[in-house]
């Protein structure tokens, strides 16, 4: 009975281990882009071209992403020397200029995460509301509410990996138990025999 309950909680973890791989195949840019925002980005550099955009929203409105930037789109490959450079550097989905503040997004389609610089501090941040501040008059924001793990402390083993391992280890018990009690079985009778 132990070894169809382990068989199948390995068949099970397997199966599991690989949608999990699946989804982590799938997130991967989503993850690998929001930790370049979070931990390789220069959050001041940030902050001043939100504030350039504050003061110039006419030419905010007209900032066209880099990846808009191509034969179907404007003929220029990189925005005009007057925007700050580290707008083509995030190469955001849109931005959004406001009495409020400036919003500049990425993702879209299942996922969406953003900088936000307020004119005023806002009135709900920290992890239950998905925001946390960077630097003092910028935010980051994403809808799943936790920030992106640090690649640099993250651990070395994915979840689907941990599934792999546990399934090999369960079908390994599986094999294992059966093989055990046949070897002590055939242990006793040798020991009734030689006496």
């Amino acid at each position: 009975m132990l070894v169809f309950v382990l068989s199948g909680a390995g068949g099970v973890m397997l199966g599991l281990g690989m949608l999990i791989r699946l989804g982590e195949a799938m997130n991967r840019g989503l993850e690998e882009s929001e930790q370049r925002l979070a931990y390789h980005t220069d959050h001041q550099q940030v902050l001043d071209a939100c504030r350039w955009l504050q003061v110039n929203p006419k030419l905010a409105h007209s900032y066209a992403p880099l990846r808009s930037r191509t034969p179907t789109g404007p003929a220029t490959t990189s925005a005009p020397a007057f925007y700050p450079a580290v707008l083509d550097t995030l190469n955001p989905e849109f931005i959004n200029v406001s009495d409020d503040g400036v919003m500049i997004f990425f993702g879209g389609g299942f996922g969406h995460w953003w900088y936000y610089a307020p004119n005023r501090e806002p009135k709900q941040s920290g992890p239950i509301h998905g925001m946390w501040q960077l630097v003092p008059g910028l935010w980051y924001w994403n809808e799943w509410g936790r920030f992106p793990a640090n690649p640099a402390t993250a651990g070395r083993l994915r979840t689907s990996t941990k599934c792999f391992v546990g399934a090999g280890i369960a079908v390994a018990l599986a094999i294992a138990i059966p093989t055990a009690r046949h070897n002590m079985r055939r242990t006793r009778l040798n020991l009734v025999n030689d006496r």
